[in-house]
Protein backbone atom coordinates (compact mmCIF):
# COMPACT_ATOMS: atom_id res chain seq x y z
CA UNK A 1 0.00 0.00 0.00
CA UNK A 2 1.37 3.63 -0.70
CA UNK A 3 1.66 6.49 1.61
CA UNK A 4 -1.42 8.06 -0.61
CA UNK A 5 -3.38 5.06 0.32
CA UNK A 6 -2.14 4.89 3.59
CA UNK A 7 -3.06 8.51 4.53
CA UNK A 8 -7.04 8.28 2.72
CA UNK A 9 -7.38 5.26 5.04
CA UNK A 10 -6.32 6.87 8.02
CA UNK A 11 -9.13 9.75 7.26
CA UNK A 12 -11.40 6.77 6.90
CA UNK A 13 -10.95 5.59 9.70
CA UNK A 14 -10.98 9.01 11.98
CA UNK A 15 -14.35 9.78 10.59
CA UNK A 16 -15.57 6.74 11.27
CA UNK A 17 -14.12 6.78 15.07
CA UNK A 18 -15.92 10.49 15.28
CA UNK A 19 -19.18 8.86 13.86
CA UNK A 20 -19.42 6.96 17.32
CA UNK A 21 -16.93 10.06 19.59
CA UNK A 22 -18.10 11.70 22.28
CA UNK A 23 -19.51 14.90 21.18
CA UNK A 24 -16.69 17.33 22.33
CA UNK A 25 -14.38 14.16 20.54
CA UNK A 26 -15.79 14.21 17.42
CA UNK A 27 -14.68 17.80 16.13
CA UNK A 28 -11.02 16.80 16.91
CA UNK A 29 -11.18 13.27 14.93
CA UNK A 30 -13.45 15.30 12.04
CA UNK A 31 -9.98 18.03 11.79
CA UNK A 32 -7.67 15.00 12.36
CA UNK A 33 -9.52 13.25 9.19
CA UNK A 34 -9.06 16.50 7.20
CA UNK A 35 -5.52 17.01 7.67
CA UNK A 36 -4.41 12.82 6.44
CA UNK A 37 -6.75 13.74 3.39
CA UNK A 38 -4.60 16.98 2.60
CA UNK A 39 -1.26 14.88 3.44
CA UNK A 40 -3.04 12.52 1.33
CA UNK A 41 -3.81 15.14 -1.46
CA UNK A 42 -0.59 16.78 -1.36
CA UNK A 43 1.20 13.61 -1.71
CA UNK A 44 -0.68 12.52 -4.83
CA UNK A 45 0.26 15.89 -6.41
CA UNK A 46 3.98 15.61 -5.35
CA UNK A 47 3.63 11.99 -6.94
CA UNK A 48 1.81 12.89 -10.09
CA UNK A 49 4.30 16.08 -10.54
CA UNK A 50 7.60 13.90 -10.37
CA UNK A 51 6.29 11.58 -12.84
CA UNK A 52 5.77 14.31 -15.08
CA UNK A 53 9.39 15.70 -14.60
CA UNK A 54 10.83 12.11 -15.09
CA UNK A 55 8.94 11.74 -17.93
CA UNK A 56 9.96 15.20 -19.77
CA UNK A 57 13.77 14.33 -18.19
CA UNK A 58 13.60 11.24 -20.27
CA UNK A 59 11.95 12.65 -23.45
CA UNK A 60 14.46 15.29 -23.48
CA UNK A 61 17.49 13.03 -23.58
Amino acid sequence: MGAVDEYQKNARQCVELALSAQPMDAPILLRLAQSWQKLADQTALAEANAALMAARLEAAE
